[in-house]
């Protein structure tokens, strides 16, 4: 999950979740200080996330993506948590995320050509099918910036 500050700061957070979308329903924009309060993480490869959301604090945009269907009450609850904000299913799962939190084509966040072919047995024709949507993916037009992490790991 990323938070997108005023100052154009890009915070990252790591949640161990079953569903984003319920969770963020039953949350609502109270999220956001309750994330705010911890320091960010840094943002994890692909492959180790199965959905997430980007909330947007300057544009009051919150884009959802997950894997599974949204019934349109849930929908509707998560509209309702988030009263005066856009709510909006975010296209291309991850790679969407990484596009709209400024970091698109990060090779060291994304899975490659190789990984599609050899990790997960996806045909050529697939792999270029999945190149052209994340490379006529919009790209976040405003200058947006990472925080500093300082990631210390136990000897």
């Amino acid at each position: 999950m990323s938070i997108i500050k005023p100052d154009s700061t890009v915070m990252d957070y790591q949640l161990e979740l079953g569903k984003i979308v319920p969770f963020l329903a039953h949350h609502g924009q109270s999220l956001v200080a309750a994330l705010s309060a911890h320091p960010p993480y840094p943002l994890v490869h692909e492959t180790l996330v199965a959905s997430g959301a980007v909330i947007d604090l300057p544009a009051r945009r919150l884009r959802y993506w997950t894997p599974h269907s949204v019934p349109p009450r849930l929908l509707a609850d998560l509209t309702a948590a988030w009263p005066g904000w856009s709510v909006e299913r975010l296209p291309l799962g991850y790679t969407g995320h990484v596009a709209v939190t400024g970091r698109p084509g990060d090779e060291e966040l994304i899975v490659t050509d190789a990984d599609l072919r050899t990790r997960i047995g996806w045909t050529e024709d697939l792999i270029e099918i999945w190149n052209d949507q994340r490379t006529a993916f919009p790209e976040e037009p405003r200058p947006l910036r990472p925080p500093r992490v300082r990631v210390i790991k136990d000897s």
